[in-house]
């Protein structure tokens, strides 16, 4: 987990505020039972930018090709003359994506 980079009270603060979170819905007047909240961050959490800052933080540093990143989104830019700048370009991708 990209987390355990950052180690430390970070990590375990982030996951004090993820894990073991309940939740139910209001409709029509009623409210459901409580279930546990499997995923998503609360919204209009603190934790939401918090979050999105460490995750967009390394793409620069884990690929060859240029990256351009504003805001929630990342471009991936690279010259093709080749099929190895094809193949580069692809291996960044994949390395995006893990």
């Amino acid at each position: 987990m990209k987390l355990e980079a950052y180690g430390g009270k970070l990590e375990e603060w982030i996951r004090d505020v993820l894990f073991g979170r309940n939740q139910r819905a209001l409709v029509n007047g009623t409210l459901s039972t409580w279930a546990e909240a499997l995923s998503e961050i609360p919204q209009g959490s603190v934790l939401g930018p918090i979050l999105f800052v460490i995750f967009i933080h390394d793409p620069p540093e884990i690929v060859a090709s240029t990256v351009e990143i504003f805001v929630d989104d990342t471009k991936l830019f690279r010259t093709i003359t080749s099929e190895e700048d094809s193949n580069k370009i692809q291996t960044d991708l994949y390395m995006l994506v893990k």
